[in-house]
């Protein structure tokens, strides 16, 4: 920007009129608008750090690292989801209570994976039991 600047003045025969002081203004205000569209972006990607943080803050630790599942609130209004997707995880529990198969809800929900509702089905089944056994 500073070269086209410097040629512009360079083949300007007025000096420094009327037009040049409106040319420099512009190219101040541009940089404004620059600072502030950086600052903006910026402030987005930190509430994205911050949002980041908050996901799963209810879920134990371990959850988080071993489960396919996530949850954020920009997803299904922050609904648990299998990741990658935008299935709730209580979608593959209704399914089951409704007697249909895993296979029927996989069918049914063709982003998610076998291993990932089994993951889930797992880590119920592995949670009721130790709360059982407590």
């Amino acid at each position: 920007m500073e070269i086209f600047v410097h040629s512009h003045l360079a083949t300007s025969s007025v000096g420094c009129g009327t037009n040049e002081r409106n040319y420099f203004r512009k190219v101040e205000r541009a940089k404004i608008t620059l600072n502030l569209i950086f600052e903006t972006q910026l402030y987005a990607s930190r509430i994205k750090q911050v949002d980041a943080k908050r996901r799963n803050v209810n879920y134990p630790s371990n959850m988080k690292t071993t489960l396919p599942i996530e949850v954020d609130p920009e997803i299904m209004s922050g609904a648990p989801v299998f990741r990658g997707t935008r299935v709730p995880v209580q979608s593959l529990f209704e399914y089951l209570e409704d007697d249909m198969s895993l296979d029927k809800f996989l069918e049914c929900f063709p982003t998610v994976r076998r291993e990932d509702a089994v993951a889930v089905l797992e880590h119920s089944k592995t949670e009721l039991l130790a709360e059982a056994h407590a």
